[in-house]
Order: structure tokens, then C-alpha cells, then sequence
């Protein structure tokens, strides 16, 4: 579904937020993200809320 929103959305990329591992997702404190863009995907291990969006915001420096 991730890969289909970013093309048709027109989007440089678009962040998977895993709910199907042990402690990530909604009512934990830490995240498990994919970053998919069209020529890779990026996936980060369990980590703090904070610390996966720091991932994010790297990412979207990295772009400019």
C-alpha cells in the first residue's frame, strides 16, 4: 500500500510505521519505520519515538 501512495501521490517518499512488531507502533514508546522512496527502502531498527523522528528529519535534509 506504502509503494502504491507514493506514486500516485507524487511523493520523494513516504514513512512505514511497522505495527506488527514487539513494541512498536500506537501505546509503546518506540517505533519501527521503513522510509520508502522510489530507489530504495530504508528500514531502522526499535527505537525511541524521538530518535525515529530524528531518522525522518534527517531524511527529509538529506533531500535538500
Amino acid at each position: 500500500h506504502a509503494q502504491d501512495k507514493l506514486k500516485r501521490k507524487k511523493l520523494d517518499f513516504i514513512v512505514l510505521n511497522s505495527l506488527n512488531d514487539t513494541g512498536a507502533g500506537f501505546r509503546h514508546d518506540t517505533n519501527k519505520i521503513t522510509i520508502i522512496s522510489a530507489t530504495e527502502n530504508k528500514e531502522y531498527p526499535l527505537k525511541s519515538k524521538s530518535e525515529v523522528a530524528k531518522d525522518i528529519i534527517d531524511e527529509l535534509v538529506s533531500r535538500i
